[in-house]
């Protein structure tokens, strides 16, 4: 199974509705396998899907009416989701810590080329 997931990164600050400023948004989408299996399904799988047809229809009837389908497998997507949200908060803070350290550099870098 197919779960789409969607998740925000917000900093501290706040608009002028006072709701918190997202500064980093994705999607992310989770396969769900009929063991409980939870795993990223890549950026954009849906691209290889199309509707089934009414004879693959009839063969999946088992499949679409059993049990792990009734589980709360959106539990797992979510589970599985957060790790991939942790993931992209690292992301969304190493870029300005990354942008400060370029800075710094570039500052030391010219002020050392100003010294006689």
């Amino acid at each position: 199974m197919l779960v789409y997931l969607q998740h925000a990164v917000v900093d501290g600050r706040t608009d002028a509705s006072v709701n918190r400023r997202v500064v980093s948004k994705q999607f992310e989408y989770v396969e769900v396998d009929p063991e409980g299996n939870a795993d990223s399904a890549g950026w954009a799988p849906y691209l290889d899907c199309r509707p089934a047809t009414v004879d693959e229809l009839a063969m999946l009837t088992d499949v679409i009416e059993g049990d792990w389908v009734r589980k709360d497998v959106e539990s797992l997507a979510l589970d599985h989701g957060v790790l991939l949200a942790r993931t992209h908060l690292d992301d969304v803070r190493r870029r300005p810590l990354d942008r400060v350290d370029r800075t710094t550099a570039a500052v030391k870098g010219a002020a050392s080329s100003l010294k006689p």
